[in-house]
C-alpha cells in the first residue's frame, strides 16, 4: 500500500511552499492585546524583543527555582547532539574499501546515525554490511522498528516522508496512520499471536527479508506486546494535543522558553515557536489540514501523554549548516530552518531507502537491552560479534555505565588491530566539563568568568548595550560564558578525575591521540573575534542551544 503524496502537504514533493518569504508572515490576525509576547508574531520577530521576565523586571524562573529541572517525560525519542558518519571510511580503511563491515550502535537512541552511516558509504562500495541498533528504552526501540519496516515496506519517496514524520510529527495523516495499522501492524501482530505461548524471561526473535535487505528484532514477550499495544492506540487527537501542548508551551516554562528565544534571530523565534505550536516538521506556512491523526509512537498508549521533555527540538539531531545549505536546493529562505531541516531529512531518508534496496546485503538487528548486558545477548544470536565500529553514545558519563565498564563490555566488541587496524570505539562526554569546572571550585570558576569576559562583550556587543542583573542580555552573558571556557584544560582534568590511562589499560584498549571518525569538539567555536565567519559561527552556535563542550573520545583495541 501506498502513502497519498498529496495527504501530508501539498509541497512534500515539490521545491515552493505556500509562503516563501518568512518574513512576510503577518501577525495581524493574532489578538496581541491578549498575547503581547509568544503569541504575537508581530512583537516575536522584532530586532528588540525581549522575554516577559525582562520586561516585567522581575528574576526568571530558572534562577529563582534550579535550572536544570527537566519538564514532561525524561525520554530521548530525538538525537540531542548532531548525527554523524560513524565510519568515515575515507579517513580510516579508505573510500575504495571492499570488505564487508559491521557497525554497533550500543545505546543507539534514535538511528540518525544509522542513517548517516548507510548514505555516507561510498557509491562503489559493495560489500555486505550488519549493524546492530540497541537501546534500553522500549519506547526507542519500539520506534526504530516501525521506523525501519516502513523503509523497507514503501518505495523510497512515499518511505522518506513517512519515515520523517513518524519520527518528528506528532500528527500525521489518515493514510499514514492507516499504513501503520494495517502494514506495519500486521507484521507485529503475526508475531505476537504467535509467541502466545512463549516463556517471559527469553528473547524472542522474528527476522524478515526485504530483498537484499534483512530486519530481524530480538525482544522480551512484554516487548513485543508493548509494541502492538503502541501501533494499536486508539487516541483522540484533542487529548493528545492537550497532552503536548502542556508539555511544550506549558505557563510554568515560559521563562525557560524565552530565554533560548532571546538566542535566536527574529525569524528563528518564529519558526522555533511555530513548531513547539503545531509539532508537525513541515516548511513555515504549509497546509496542516491533512495532519488530523495522532502520531501513535510519539503518545503514552494508556494515557496519551507526550512522551519528550519540553526542551525536545528536531534541529538539536543534525548539523546545522549542512540543513542550511541543503535548503537552497528547494527554494526555502534561510530563516525557514524547519523547512531546511524537513526537506534535509527526507532527502536524506529517502536516499537511505534508496541506498539499502540497491546494495548487497543489509542486515539490521534490533535489540532493547541495557548496554552491559548486549554482548551476551549477542554472543547467543550472532555468528560474529566483533564490530569494526561501536558506537556508545553518552554512556561513558557518570550517571550511566561510566568509562570502566563501557570499555570493557563495549570495547570487547570492537575487532582487533590485526584484523582491522581502524576498528574503532567513539564515546560522546557530555557531562565531562561540567563536572570537572565543579570538582575545580569556585575560585576557578570565578577566573574562568572574568577570563572569558573580553571575548563575550565583543561578540555580544549588540545585546549587552542594555543589561540588568536579572534582564535578558545578563543571562545571554552567562550563557556565552559556556562557549568561552578553557575546554582543553578541563577535560584534562576530567580524565585526571576518572583515570582514563588506568581504565584502558584495564580493558586492553587504547585512546587514540587524534580522532579519525569525528572530531573531538565538533560543535566547539573555532574562530576568533574578527576573523571571518566568526560573528556567524558564534550566533549560529549561540541560536543551536549547544555550548561547544561535547567531546568524543575513539579508543582502539591495544
Amino acid at each position: 500500500m501506498e502513502v497519498d503524496p498529496s495527504s501530508s502537504n501539498s509541497q512534500q514533493h515539490h521545491d515552493k511552499v505556500p509562503c516563501a518569504n518568512i518574513k512576510q508572515v503577518d501577525g495581524d490576525t493574532i489578538n496581541c492585546d491578549k498575547h503581547a509576547n509568544l503569541e504575537c508574531g508581530k512583537y516575536l520577530r522584532t530586532a528588540n524583543w525581549l522575554p516577559t521576565w525582562d520586561r516585567e523586571g522581575r528574576e526568571p524562573s530558572f534562577i529563582s527555582n534550579h535550572p536544570f529541572v527537566t519538564f514532561g517525560h525524561l525520554r530521548y525519542l530525538w538525537g540531542n547532539v548532531p548525527a554523524y558518519d560513524v565510519l568515515n571510511l575515507s579517513k580510516n580503511e579508505g573510500a575504495d574499501y571492499g570488505r564487508d563491515l559491521s557497525l554497533c550502535f550500543a545505546a543507539s537512541g534514535d538511528p540518525r546515525n544509522l542513517i548517516e552511516s548507510v548514505v555516507n558509504l561510498p557509491v562503489n562500495y559493495h560489500g555486505s554490511c550488519t549493524y546492530v541498533i540497541n537501546d534500553r528504552d522500549q519506547v526507542v526501540v519500539c520506534r526504530n522498528v516501525v521506523i525501519l519496516l516502513i523503509a523497507v515496506l514503501l518505495p523510497p519517496v512515499e518511505a522518506a516522508d513517512l519515515m520523517l514524520h513518524v519520527w518528528y510529527s506528532g500528527r500525521i495523516t489518515s493514510s499514514m496512520l492507516k499504513f501503520l495499522k494495517e502494514s506495519v501492524r500486521a507484521l507485529i501482530a503475526d508475531v505476537v499471536v504467535k509467541i502466545e505461548s512463549k516463556k517471559d524471561d527469553i528473547v524472542l526473535s522474528k527476522t524478515w527479508n526485504f530483498g537484499p535487505r534483512e530486519v530481524s528484532v530480538r525482544l522480551y514477550k512484554e516487548q513485543w506486546s508493548f509494541l502492538l499495544k503502541m501501533l494499536d492506540s486508539n487516541h483522540n487527537v484533542l487529548e493528545t494535543e492537550k497532552h503536548r501542548l502542556y508539555v511544550m508551551l506549558n505557563v510554568s516554562r515560559l521563562d525557560h522558553q524565552e530565554r533560548h528565544l532571546y538566542c535566536q534571530t527574529p525569524a528563528g523565534r518564529i519558526c522555533s515557536h511555530q513548531m513547539r505550536k503545531t509539532g508537525i516538521l513541515v516548511p513555515f506556512g504549509s497546509c496542516l489540514e491533512q495532519f488530523q491523526c495522532s502520531n501513535p509512537t510519539l503518545f503514552d498508549a494508556d494515557t496519551s501523554e507526550w512522551l519528550q521533555k519540553d526542551s525536545a527540538d528536531p534541529i538539536d539531531s543534525w548539523p546545522t549548516e549542512a540543513v542550511q545549505s541543503s535548503g537552497k536546493n528547494h527554494g526555502i529562505p534561510k530563516e525557514d530552518r524547519y523547512g531546511r531541516l524537513h526537506f534535509y531529512i527526507r532527502d536524506k531518508l529517502e536516499t537511505f531507502c534508496r541506498r539499502t534496496a540497491s546494495a548487497q546485503k543489509r542486515r539490521f538487528h534490533l535489540y532493547c537491552v541495557d548496554a552491559a548486558d548486549l554482548p551476551s545477548h549477542l554472543n547467543r544470536n550472532l555468528e560474529s560479534t566483533k564490530f569494526d565500529r561501536v558506537e556508545v553514545a553518552n554512556i561513558v558519563d557518570r550517571p550511566y555505565l561510566g568509562l570502566d565498564q563501557t570499555l570493557q563490555t563495549c570495547g570487547s566488541l570492537l575487532k582487533p588491530s590485526a584484523e582491522n587496524p581502524h576498528a574503532t570505539l567513539i564515546a560522546l562526554f557530555m557531562n565531562a566539563i561540567h563536572i570537572a569546572e565543579n570538582d575545580l571550585g569556585s575560585d576557578y570558576m570565578a577566573k574562568s568568568f572574568a577570563s572569558t569576559v573580553a571575548k563575550i562583550t565583543k561578540f555580544a556587543a549588540a545585546r549587552l548595550s542594555r543589561i540588568s542583573k536579572t534582564g535578558a542580555a545578563a543571562t545571554f552573558t552567562v550563557q556565552a560564558r559556556d562557549v568561552f571556557r578553557d575546554f582543553d584544560h578541563l577535560f584534562a582534568h576530567y580524565m585526571r578525575m576518572e583515570d582514563f590511562e588506568t581504565a584502558s589499560r584495564g580493558a586492553a584498549m587504547k585512546m587514540k591521540a587524534a580522532n579519525t571518525v569525528i572530531a573531538a569538539w565538533p560543535l566547539r567555536l573555532r574562530k576568533e573575534f574578527g576573523e571571518p565567519g566568526a560573528q556567524e559561527a558564534f550566533d549560529r552556535l549561540m541560536e543551536s542551544g549547544f555550548s561547544g563542550n561535547e567531546r568524543y573520545v575513539e579508543w582502539m583495541r591495544s
